[in-house]
């Protein structure tokens, strides 16, 4: 298996103002937003910090040598509610917060 990172040119947006930026993971949208002087834990709020739904995009051009092989993302750390998605068909998604997960697909 070989390894390859990715955390380079991921784009950031922030779903509720579409505001967008290049980013480099490991990143925190929260670090972005204004804190609160309230703390609460809700869907509307997180911690000192509102809530809110952000995307990360990458795209890349997979090598004509992956075709119809067994194609492995490992994430090593992303928040909860993730969805992945590939060539724009979900391939994978995990709840928890801040564990390892992987998805896997074959490369079309």
């Amino acid at each position: 298996m070989k390894a390859q990172s990715w955390n380079n040119d991921w784009q950031f947006r922030d779903d509720a103002s579409g505001e967008s930026q290049q980013v480099t993971l490991p990143h925190d949208a929260k670090l972005m937003l204004a804190r609160t002087t309230v703390s609460g834990h809700s869907a509307a709020q997180q911690a000192y910090y509102p809530g809110g739904q952000f995307t990360y995009q990458h795209e890349f051009m997979a090598p004509a040598s992956w075709q119809d092989q067994h194609v492995v993302v490992k994430f090593e750390g992303v928040y909860k509610n993730a969805s992945v998605y590939l060539n724009d068909q979900l391939i994978g998604s995990h709840r928890y917060g801040y564990t390892q997960f992987v998805v896997s697909s074959i490369a079309r």
